[in-house]
């Protein structure tokens, strides 16, 4: 069993108010596996301790298994850009590497411009930005808005797929609509090597789908904009447990997901994805219908086109709720280095 714990810790100077606005440092611990995670955590928590001028506000324990399974029971995190200059082959005709700039700074982006980085160029340059967020998921009445609105287990699962985008086993629904493929899931060859111009109605994947919408691909939109320019570097790991579909009552505890991006212009393209892809349908024409799975919801919209009719379902809750978050700056190794040597 692959194994990646992990612990973020937040760290203010002794005597500071222990307030979120006022961090300093997050520090993340990670590793393949556990024995290796627990020694060099020690190491950290002792670091700290020892340190009479560091005071820890906030920490949190959290894995993945080989599946990265989100509480939903879905796979999670299959797709991700990849930077232009990396070596890496085999990228489909429409999904092609994006400039180092938009993600490593002090490279040019997509437009040609370097964006703005921390001086001097010691500090700055081949850094990064860290988006860092923490969700509430409420898979509990996520699984009884399916129950309510489908006739069997079959459809609900149906029903939710259509609703992520994906089937639980990571099959994306332009490569198998109407069932499971676990195959395709589990093939990182084949679970992210597909297009939506060839469903250009969302018969196969609603357009409105959580998928579809943070990531339209070469799909044809009523708005348009650069996709490219809109990518961030991500990983999700959840804590809690997997809630099984045929429960619908919350017990109360605490499960959700670690959210993690990097961008080189972190907050403006979270903020984008937030308030335009996941809250605002207008660039899908479907008004102020939202994600489904990420958007903020008051008696929710989603559409499925089906056959002979459009199907819609009312009463969406917010399925994933967010506790709290930061904007990081995110040195680079060399960064690091010339940081201990300051006198």
């Amino acid at each position: 069993m692959y194994v990646a714990p992990a612990s973020i810790g937040f760290c203010v100077s002794q005597g500071t108010p222990s307030s979120l606005l006022a961090i300093h440092v997050a520090a993340a611990v990670l590793s393949n596996d556990e024995e290796s995670w627990k020694k060099k955590l020690a190491e950290l928590t002792k670091e700290v301790q020892e340190n009479k001028g560091i005071e820890t506000i906030f920490s949190q324990d959290f894995g993945a298994t080989e599946e990265v399974k989100n509480v939903f029971g879905f796979r999670d995190g299959i797709s991700n850009p990849e930077i232009e200059g990396s070596g890496i082959d085999g990228y489909p005709q429409y999904d092609k590497p994006i400039k180092a700039g938009e993600f490593v700074l002090g490279y040019p982006g997509e437009a040609g411009t370097v964006k703005p980085y921390p001086q001097p160029d010691a500090l700055g340059k081949n850094g990064s930005f860290l988006i860092f967020r923490k969700y509430q998921s409420q898979v509990a009445e996520f699984n009884q808005f399916i129950k309510e609105n489908t006739n069997s287990p079959e459809e609900g699962e149906l029903l939710a797929a259509k609703m992520v985008g994906r089937w639980k086993s990571g099959a994306p629904l332009p490569l198998s609509p109407e069932e499971d493929n676990p195959d395709i899931g589990e093939d990182p060859e084949k679970n992210n090597d597909f297009s939506f111009k060839n469903d250009e109605y969302g018969k196969k994947c609603p357009f409105s789908s959580h998928m579809r919408r943070m990531n339209p691909r070469d799909a044809r939109n009523s708005v348009l904009q650069d996709i490219r320019l809109h990518r961030i570097i991500r990983k999700s790991v959840s804590f809690g447990d997997i809630v099984p579909p045929e429960i619908t009552k919350n017990d109360g505890k605490e499960r959700g997901q670690f959210f993690m991006g990097i961008s080189a212009d972190a907050m403006g393209t979270l903020e984008f994805l937030l308030k335009q892809w996941a809250n605002d349908a207008n660039f899908i024409s479907l008004g102020d219908e939202k994600d489904p799975m990420i958007g903020v919801q008051e008696d929710g919209l989603f559409t499925k086109p089906s056959d002979p009719m459009v199907d819609r379902y009312h009463g969406l809750q917010t399925y994933n709720i967010m506790k709290g978050g930061d904007y990081c700056f995110l040195p680079s190794l060399t960064a690091l280095k010339w940081i201990s040597e300051l006198k």
